[in-house]
């Protein structure tokens, strides 16, 4: 797998929008990780952030990856290798 410093907003997009059996794993793998027990929060957001701009100048894109932690990051880049395997 990639170490971190790999990603970026909107990694795997294209797979996720036009393969369907990429985002059918990338669903599933992201509810199961979305469980309180687990992360807690649903990793498509920073994955796939909306890229409107915010007013402050800065996208909602540049928000999600400033706001990225290894927490975030390592499951989000795990579950992209997993979803291609």
């Amino acid at each position: 797998f990639p170490g971190q410093g790999s990603q970026y907003a909107g990694m795997a997009r294209g797979l996720y929008d036009n393969v369907p059996l990429f985002r059918t794993e990338l669903d599933r793998c992201c509810s199961i990780l979305a469980d309180s027990n687990l992360l807690g929060v649903d990793i498509r957001q920073s994955m796939f952030p909306d890229e409107r701009n915010t007013g402050t100048g800065q996208t909602e894109q540049g928000k999600a990856e400033d706001s990225w932690s290894p927490s975030m990051l390592q499951p989000s880049l795990f579950v992209v290798e997993y979803c291609l395997a």
